[in-house]
């Protein structure tokens, strides 16, 4: 990916203006609340509305590919599933099985995925498409070309090794997502990183080390939600 317009999916309506628009109306809410207008605990029981509005977005983009698809999959069952939770319409311990059905059924996507391009190409995939739910993840990738794509945790941990990728046609854009959890992205010495991520009760921090040459460039926007995102060499 090289541009933002392009990696925003339907229209100007992305991944982070859906968030966005979620984050102003409980805003608002909070506001009314205060006047005494509105109930906003009431109104704060729809939260993870937001997680499924996030992974509607990815699943409508026209340019949809595998990754993205499950990649919004797996925001709009997380977010269904919390939200019938808090509406007390299910218990989470009692269909947490389902969460393995999705990440299973993931994996073996993604492996005949990687295997297909991988014979294609002797490379891997040029962009990321990932969420991960409650734990701690690692993945190191390597990419002649990377070109960016999305990362996203709820209650999780990410880290993203890119020290054994490059970037040719640049810039690479990468939309990190962290709720309530972390991620570390690793970088080559010779990137320099741009960083627009948004944090609320959170915080993105740069540690890397800006290069003499700035060819090779990796944008990285996203939210950071009671969470952080680091990136170092």
């Amino acid at each position: 990916m090289t541009s933002e317009t392009e990696h925003a999916g339907v229209g100007v309506i992305g991944p982070r203006a859906a968030l966005g628009i979620g984050l102003m109306i409980f805003g608002v809410c909070l506001g009314l609340d205060h006047l005494g207008l509105l109930d906003a605990r009431a109104a704060l029981r729809f939260w993870p509305l937001l997680l499924v509005a996030v992974g509607l977005v990815k699943l409508l983009a026209p340019d949809s590919q595998s990754d993205r698809t499950w990649n919004g999959l797996s925001w709009v069952v997380v977010g269904v599933m919390l939200q019938l939770s808090l509406l007390h319409v299910i218990t989470l311990w009692r269909v947490w099985p389902v969460f393995l059905i999705l990440a299973g059924a993931r994996l073996v996507a993604q492996t005949a995925h990687a295997a297909a391009r991988g014979a294609a190409q002797g490379d891997e995939p040029a962009r990321i498409e990932t969420f991960a739910v409650l734990g701690g993840f690692e993945r190191a990738l390597r990419s002649r070309d990377f070109r960016g794509g999305s990362l996203g945790t709820l209650m999780a941990s990410y880290d993203l090794d890119l020290r054994d990728c490059s970037i040719e046609n640049g810039p690479a854009q990468l939309d990190v997502t962290a709720i309530c959890g972390g991620v570390k992205l690793r970088v080559p010495e010779d990137w320099v990183v741009e960083s627009r991520g948004l944090a609320l009760m959170g915080g993105f921090v740069d540690k890397s080390r800006a290069p003499f040459d700035d060819s090779k460039r990796l944008v990285v926007t996203g939210l950071a939600l009671m969470g952080g995102v680091v990136v170092r060499n």
